[in-house]
Formats: C-alpha cells, sequence, structure tokens
C-alpha cells in the first residue's frame, strides 16, 4: 500500500502567504503586536520576494502498519519504525496506516538568506527565515486538512501530525523517517534530500506521521492527542497570579491596548486609561501609559522604561488636587515615575506595592493601582494572544 502524493495530494494548490500569525510567532512576537512603519516595509519586502521566487512543495506516501509491537511499528512494506509515543499512539486507536509527509519552503529561499547574511543585511534575512519557517508549517497544515478530508470521506479519521523534533522524539530520526519515505527508491517529485550529517536539505523542510484509524469518535480528543507535544524549544511557564479577573485582563486589552513591535527586539506598549477626578463633579481623566519592552529570547520581556501623560486634548487633569496643588511639580513626577523599570515583566505579577482603586492620580497607591492594571495587562497580553 504506497500510494503516493498524486493520489494523497493530487493537486495541493500551496498558499505561499503563510497566516500573520504564525509569521509573527517564528520572529518572536505574539499575535497582538503590531509592526511599526519600518517592520512593516521589511514584511512587504520579505513577502514580495517569496511570492515572486519562493518554491514551496509537499509530498506524502502512505504506509500500511501491519502490527504495532511495543515501540516499535512494523509496516507491510516490511519496513520498521520505532519510537515510543509515536508507537503507542498509533496502537491506541488501532492506527491501520499512516502517512509520512515532506514539506519544504523550498532551496531558493536558503540560497537568499545566505546572501542577505553574507551582504551584512541581518534583518533582511531574519525576517526572511522566519517567513521560510512559518511557510512549511502552513503547507504541513494544509497537507493535514487535505488529508483529513479526503480520508473522512472513507469514514475514517486522520490523527494530528507528530514530528521528529517534537517532546519524546528526537530531531536526529528525521533521518529514519526519510529512509522509511524513499525505502524501495520509488520516484516523488519532492527535491528532498539527506545530508551526511543527517540533515534534511532544502533546510527549511520537515517530515510529519500522520496516523489513520477506522474510529470515527474522537472528536475534541483530537485536539491534545499527542499530550507530549510540543517542541523542546517552547518555554512552559505555571499559570500566571494576576491582581484581576481574566475578563478585565481580556477586556482592556482588546480594547485599551495597543502593541508595536520596532527594532532590535522591543516592543512599544500604550495603554489608555480613563478614569475621574474624586473631587470637582469628577471630571474626566484620560491618560496615554506608554511601555518600552525588550525581548530577551528565555528571560522573557523585560520593562525598559515607561511614562504616563495625559492623551492629547483632554484636560481634565487639570482638575485633580494634586495639580491645584503643585501642577508643574505633579506633572513631572507623574511623567518620569518608572515603577519596575529595568525589571522583567512577569515581576509585575508580584509586585505588592499599597495601591488604591481611586478614580484619580492624586496620590502614589492610586498612581500604582493603575500601573498594576497596565503592566499586568501587557503581560496577559504578550502571553494569551
Amino acid at each position: 500500500m504506497h500510494r503516493q502524493s498524486d493520489f494523497l495530494i493530487p493537486s495541493l494548490d500551496v498558499d505561499r502567504q503563510p497566516p500573520m500569525e504564525l509569521f509573527q510567532r517564528h520572529v518572536g512576537l505574539p499575535a497582538c503586536v503590531d509592526f511599526d512603519d519600518r517592520l512593516e516595509e521589511l514584511f512587504a519586502k520579505t513577502n514580495s520576494w517569496y511570492a515572486e521566487h519562493g518554491e514551496p512543495w509537499v509530498d506524502a506516501r502512505e504506509f500500511g502498519i501491519h502490527r504495532v509491537v511495543y515501540d516499535v511499528i512494523h509496516f507491510e512494506c516490511q519496513q520498521q519504525l520505532s519510537d515510543s509515543i509515536l508507537a503507542r499512539g498509533l496502537d491506541r486507536v488501532g492506527a491501520h496506516v499512516m502517512i509520512v509527509v515532506a514539506a519544504s519552503a523550498g532551496s531558493a529561499v536558503n540560497e537568499r538568506i545566505d546572501e542577505l547574511s553574507k551582504s551584512d543585511r541581518p534583518d533582511e534575512a531574519m525576517f526572511l527565515n522566519a517567513y521560510a519557517l512559518a511557510t512549511v508549517e502552513h503547507v504541513r497544515s494544509q497537507a493535514g486538512l487535505h488529508l483529513r478530508t479526503q480520508f473522512g470521506k472513507e469514514g475514517l479519521t486522520v490523527l494530528p501530525h507528530y514530528s521528529p523534533g517534537y517532546e519524546g522524539w528526537g530531531i536526529a530520526d528525521s533521518a529514519r523517517l526519510y529512509r522509511l519515505l524513499r525505502h524501495d527508491g520509488t520516484s516523488t517529485y519532492s527535491p528532498l534530500k539527506l545530508l551526511p550529517s543527517g540533515v534534511l536539505s532544502p533546510r527549511h523542510s520537515i517530515l510529519a506521521a500522520f496516523g489513520v484509524t477506522q474510529r470515527s469518535e474522537l472528536g475534541e480528543e483530537l485536539d491534545l492527542y499527542w499530550d507530549c507535544r510540543g517542541t523542546p524549544a517552547v518555554l512552559k511557564h505555571s499559570p500566571a497570579n494576576y491582581a484581576f479577573p481574566e475578563k478585565a485582563l481580556m477586556r482592556w486589552r482588546d480594547e485599551r491596548l495597543i502593541i508595536t513591535a520596532g527594532s532590535n527586539n522591543y516592543l512599544s506598549a500604550v495603554f489608555r486609561w480613563d478614569g475621574s477626578t474624586c473631587t470637582n463633579l469628577g471630571m474626566p481623566l484620560a491618560f496615554d501609559y506608554e511601555v518600552a519592552i525588550s525581548h530577551e529570547n528565555d528571560a522573557g520581556y523585560r520593562i525598559v522604561n515607561s511614562t504616563c501623560k495625559p492623551t492629547e486634548k483632554h484636560t481634565g487633569y487639570q482638575s485633580m488636587c494634586a495639580y491645584h496643588d503643585d501642577s508643574h511639580r505633579f506633572m513631572d513626577q507623574l511623567r518620569q515615575y518608572c515603577p519596575l523599570e529595568g525589571k522583567l515583566l512577569h515581576e509585575s505579577l508580584s509586585w505588592d506595592s499599597p495601591t488604591s482603586p481611586a478614580g484619580c492620580l492624586c496620590t502614589r497607591a492610586s498612581q500604582d493601582h493603575k500601573w498594576r492594571i497596565v503592566l499586568q495587562t501587557i503581560h496577559f497580553a504578550l502571553n494569551n494572544s
């Protein structure tokens, strides 16, 4: 049973542009972050180059499963594959078929990335590398969707993919999956090669295994089927202990916060806060909280600096008591006060400064209350988008 991609994926029209949130994840940015003008221009250039020169492809072969014994999958073609999580996962639902999918962003993108790096254009090289990684994941996802549709017509269920490099399956096993794909020398149209080092070529290529079972009642169980899935690079955080309800954080994130990405892994977050004075008939207040953040890879996000200033064309702040007492000193203090400057953003979750929920900003306690809202909303947005 060696049906190849001309049967499994007969006319898959590979989409050359991956979803923006997938690209941003490979750049290291959450989906909630916007690009500044320079990064927008850089993305447009990357997208344009790949649309003209990129050569994404996908290939697939189907292997009948004879039996699974402990951690070894025995195929009808007399080949074997050993991996504990994959073998047990296929056996758990009585999978009778395994499909090996190969996907790639093509070789032209690798050459272009090397060219950009040698020309001292690191930002362009980084964006194109992220674009290629997002593209190959997108192509694999399209292949999975096509397989689920095709086998679904026969009343069969296709399991989510599982790949070398995920937890429990070493990246070096890509070589074993490749040899299975090409074990009998059958011609395929994918130009995938295995280098002597065991690395796949082109570089932006991946292999994935999809199990097929006759069981049709798995339902939501499929979403978390491979319960050990996840790449080793993904950090696993314990649930954050926010001082505010999740619904409030979601509303503030969606309605009051704008995060923009700039150069050198810097983010600019602007939070619009609205309140009212405690006296003077409750005059409306509007302030913009601006926070500069650096992304330090595994360390997380660090607060570089921050400031608070009245929203343009809003003059309600002039009715606050502290403003009446000493307007210049109060406004200077408000602008220059940078709580947690230099600290990691997640430290805002344990910041225990005395706070007051008063609607104004006259006291340090009321200022810290607003800053806690701002910083925890930013943390929530960057970790839950």
